[in-house]
C-alpha cells in the first residue's frame, strides 16, 4: 500500500537537464585516508602538519613557536585546584587569542617564503586533499594562512561550546551534554587539562595541546558523531563502492537518488513516519531506473543524543522491507542538516568516482521538497557553509528535484565539529 502513493510519471524525471560545466580540479577521485576520523575530518590541515616530517621539524624548532608553546604550556599547567572558578578558568589557556592566531600566521608566512618543504606541502598534499577547496582561489601562501586560521577558530569553537557551554548554531541538538557551571564538570575540565599536560612531550607541535583538549571535550560529551562508522568505504559503503566501476552510467538519468532523513522527535523511536515514507519514495524511483544507487543521508540527530542514525535506519528498511541489495545502497550517517545532506552526498559522488557532472535526484516529501526549492535555502547554505549546496536545482515532480553537485563541498567545516 505504501507504494501506491501518487507520483508524476517517471518520464517527467527524464527531461533535459541544463548542465553547467564543472571544472575538474587536481584532487584525487578516491576517499581520503583518515586513520583518526574525529581529528582528520575536522582538522585535516593539522593532521597533515603532524604527518609531514620536514614541515613538522621546522615548526618544532621555530623560535617564535617555541616561545609561544612555552607560554601556553605554563598557563595550562598552573590551573587552580580549588573548584571555585568559572569553567572559563580551566579552558582559557587552551583557547587561541586573536593575537596568538596572528603570531602563528606570521610564522607560517615566513616559513612559506623560506622553506621549500612548506611550499611543496601546500601545493601538493594540502591542495590535493580537497579539504581546503574553499580557499582554492587563493595563492598557496594565503591558503596556508586561511587554513591555519580556520583550524584555530575551529578549536576555539569546540572549547567554547563543549568546555564553556556556549550555545551552538543548533542548540537543541548540538549542545554540551553537561552543565558547565557545576563542580562536577569543572572536575572533568581539570582532569582533561591534566591528562593533556601529562601526555604532551617535548616534541609536541605548538597546536597539539589545544587540539587534544578540544578532542577530549568532544569525547566526554559523547560528541563523536563525525567519526562513527568511519571509514565508510571499508564498512557500510563497501559493497556499493565495489559495484560502481561496473556501472554503465548512460543507462541512468541520475547518478544517485539522495534521500534526506527526517529523525523522530521521541526517544526510542528508530525511524520516523516521514523517514519511512522517504524510503518508499526512493524505492519507487529506484525500481523505475532513475539511478543505480540510493544514497541515504542522516546522522544521529533527533532527539538530541539519539542512539539511531537516520541513514542506517532507512538502510535497514530498504533491505528488510523492500529487498533492495546492499550493493545498491550508499549511506551518509553523519549529516545533521538539510544543507549537509547535499554537501555530504556531493563528497561521496566525487570521492567514490561517480560522474560528478551528471545530475542527481533528491526525493522525499512535498514539504521538504518545497523547502529545498525555496530561495531561502541557498542563502542558508551560504551562511552556514560559505557556498550553495548545489550548482543547479530543478523540480521534476511534487517530491523530486534534480541537482548538480558543487565541488566546493569538499571543503572541511570545523565550525560544525559534529558534521564537518
Amino acid at each position: 500500500m505504501l507504494e501506491k502513493l501518487l507520483f508524476l510519471p517517471f518520464a517527467l524525471l527524464c527531461q533535459a537537464f541544463g548542465q553547467t560545466a564543472v571544472p575538474s580540479p587536481a584532487i584525487p577521485r578516491h576517499p581520503l585516508a583518515i586513520p583518526h576520523p574525529l581529528q582528520d575530518k575536522n582538522f585535516y590541515f593539522l593532521s597533515l602538519l603532524q604527518e609531514t616530517p620536514a614541515v613538522r621539524f621546522g615548526l618544532l624548532h621555530d623560535p617564535t613557536l617555541m616561545k609561544l608553546t612555552s607560554e601556553k604550556s605554563s598557563a595550562q599547567t598552573n590551573l587552580p585546584v580549588p573548584l571555585d572558578q568559572p569553567a572559563s578558568t580551566y579552558n582559557q589557556s587552551f583557547l587561541w587569542s586573536d593575537a596568538q592566531i596572528q603570531t602563528v600566521a606570521e610564522v607560517f608566512r615566513a616559513r612559506y617564503r623560506s622553506d621549500p618543504s612548506m611550499r611543496a606541502w601546500i601545493a601538493g598534499p594540502l591542495r590535493h586533499s580537497g579539504t581546503a577547496k574553499g580557499f582554492d582561489s587563493k595563492s598557496d601562501e594565503e591558503m596556508l594562512i586561511a587554513a591555519w586560521i580556520q583550524s584555530a577558530q575551529g578549536i576555539n569553537g569546540i572549547i567554547q561550546t563543549y568546555g564553556m557551554g556556549k550555545k551552538p548554531l543548533y542548540p537543541e541538538i548540538d549542545s554540551i551534554s553537561y552543565d558547565a557551571t557545576t563542580d562536577y564538570y569543572r572536575e572533568i575540565l581539570h582532569e582533561i587539562a591534566w591528562t593533556v599536560n601529562t601526555s604532551e612531550g617535548d616534541h609536541s607541535l605548538f597546536f597539539e595541546p589545544s587540539l587534544h583538549y578540544a578532542l577530549y571535550l568532544l569525547a566526554v560529551n559523547r560528541r563523536d558523531e563525525a567519526a562513527r562508522f568511519e571509514p565508510l568505504e571499508s564498512g557500510e559503503n563497501a559493497a556499493a563502492i565495489a559495484r560502481i566501476q561496473n556501472i554503465d552510467w548512460s543507462k541512468y538519468p541520475y547518478s544517485v537518488i539522495l534521500v534526506p532523513g527526517i529523525g523522530p522527535e521521541a526517544l526510542g523511536v528508530s525511524l520516523s513516519p516521514m523517514g519511512l515514507l522517504h524510503v518508499a519514495a526512493a524505492v519507487k524511483r529506484f525500481r523505475e531506473g532513475a539511478a543505480p544507487f540510493i544514497l541515504l543521508s542522516g546522522g544521529f540527530v533527533h532527539p538530541a543524543q539519539t542512539q539511531f542514525s537516520e541513514a542506517l535506519e532507512m538502510k535497514k528498511s530498504l533491505m528488510h522491507d523492500y529487498g533492495i541489495s546492499e550493493n545498491a545502497i550508499l549511506v551518509d550517517p553523519h549529516a545533521r542538516h538539510t544543507t549537509t545532506n547535499f554537501r555530504n552526498a556531493a563528497r561521496q559522488i566525487y570521492r567514490y568516482n561517480m560522474p560528478f557532472d551528471k545530475p542527481a535526484l533528491v526525493t522525499g516529501d512535498i514539504f521538504q521538497s518545497v523547502y529545498i526549492q525555496n530561495a531561502n535555502f541557498p542563502k542558508r547554505c551560504v551562511h552556514e557553509l560559505g557556498y550553495n549546496c548545489f550548482i543547479e536545482l530543478r523540480r521534476v515532480s511534487p517530491i523530486d528535484l534534480e541537482w548538480l553537485p558543487n565541488i566546493q563541498s569538499l571543503q572541511q567545516n570545523p565550525a560544525d565539529p559534529l558534521d564537518p
